[in-house]
């Protein structure tokens, strides 16, 4: 049985190829293919899922931002399960071993940081096979990169925004999330 995903379809094959394995009879053969997936656990149901699925892959494009998130300096620890496969800029693909504290720059951990060192765009590929993900591939390049520059225009006004909140009280950060962001 093969589940496979983008993003968080990525992260939703992992799930759904722990459970699968856990609950259908040990002669069913489950392998899951994630692509540029986020990460979706905290270090023991990374050791859990290692243990238990022994027919993974996630692949990773060079740049891609969104294996990078959340990032692992968060209370909860996300971290990544091992079958990394990065593939780098020049179409080769490199082995990783999972390991989010390895810092070799060949594989994702170690050169992807961060949102900021990463390029979305590498998130929507080419995969192997030059299989492209995403709303943008259904666009022209040039409505692609206005949709792309609005959303990184969002982004930096939202960064702002938050910055300035920070320095305010909090009657204003209420305001701030019932105005902005529509939150009750």
């Amino acid at each position: 049985m093969l589940q496979t995903g983008h993003s968080l379809g990525g992260a939703l094959a992992t799930l759904d190829a722990l459970y699968l394995t856990m609950h259908l009879p040990k002669d069913v053969h489950v392998k899951a293919v994630a692509y540029g997936m986020p990460r979706v656990g905290n270090p023991a149901f990374v050791k859990l899922f290692d243990d238990k699925v022994h027919d993974f892959k996630r692949i990773n494009l060079q740049d891609d931002i969104i294996p990078a998130l959340p990032t692992r300096h968060t209370p909860f620890e996300f971290l990544h399960t091992k079958g990394e496969i990065r593939i780098l800029e020049d179409g080769s693909a490199v082995g990783c071993p999972g390991n989010e504290f390895d810092l070799d720059e060949r594989c994702h951990a170690g050169s992807v940081t961060d949102f900021v060192s990463g390029n979305f765009l590498h998130h929507l590929g080419p995969y192997p096979g030059l299989l492209r993900m995403g709303r943008p591939f259904c666009e022209s390049e040039e409505e692609t990169r206005s949709t792309f520059a609005r959303v990184r225009d969002k982004v930096i006004d939202a960064g702002a925004k938050v910055i300035d909140v920070l320095k305010t009280p909090r009657k204003v950060v209420a305001s701030f999330l019932t105005d902005v962001l529509g939150l009750p």
